[in-house]
């Protein structure tokens, strides 16, 4: 069973489970375990900074990244998306590598446009 963070919802049974979020239960889980007990971490990171669109909806935000179609997140509050859209980038980044498909190097930014309204 999976149960939503935080939330009152109720648990939700593997088998009605979409099969890529069950495969993102198992590797966070796995991941954990891996860095709780790996003692030599020799492994080096590459480090990627990707741009992310956050949008507050009525009950919830929303998150997304545009260098990586598809990589997105909702939560309750913006710490929770926040969270949740790191590790979904990470996730996305395993799953491309895992199938042979080349990680694409960030290149959207995001600006702030100050105007004025009547």
């Amino acid at each position: 069973m999976l149960r939503d963070s935080g939330t009152a919802h109720e648990e939700l049974p593997m088998s009605k489970v979409p099969n890529f979020v069950a495969r993102f239960f198992l590797r966070a889980c796995s991941a954990i375990e891996a860095s709780l007990f790996s003692s030599n971490r020799t492994e080096e990171l590459t480090v990627m900074r990707y741009a992310i669109v956050i949008e507050r909806g009525p009950t919830s935000y929303g998150a997304y990244v545009p260098d990586l179609p598809g990589c997105a997140a909702a939560a309750e509050t913006r710490e929770g998306v926040l969270e949740l859209i790191r590790e979904a980038i990470e996730f996305h980044l395993e799953e491309m590598q895992a199938e042979g498909i080349t990680v694409p190097e960030p290149t959207s930014s995001a600006e702030y446009v100050v105007v004025g309204a009547s």
